[in-house]
């Protein structure tokens, strides 16, 4: 989510339980008209690099992989 924040495509509400008030500014800026190009445009190329499926392949085989030995 936080990811999904910095690349401009969404906003994260931080806290347990935010207030009304937080959700109402969270939600009017996820309804900006940038923030919702920008979510369509990472959109788009999720599904040109394969949907969700391929996306979920790729985290299991990290997942799998072994850190890299430190130097």
């Amino acid at each position: 989510a936080e990811r999904v924040e910095i690349l401009g495509a969404g906003v994260v509400l931080r806290g347990g339980s935010p207030s009304a008030e937080a959700i109402r500014a969270a939600a009017d800026k996820a309804r900006k008209p940038s923030v919702r190009a920008r979510a369509k445009e990472l959109g788009d190329g999720l599904l040109k690099g394969g949907g969700p499926e391929r996306a979920a392949e790729l985290v299991f085989e990290l997942a799998q992989q072994k850190p890299a030995a430190k130097v």
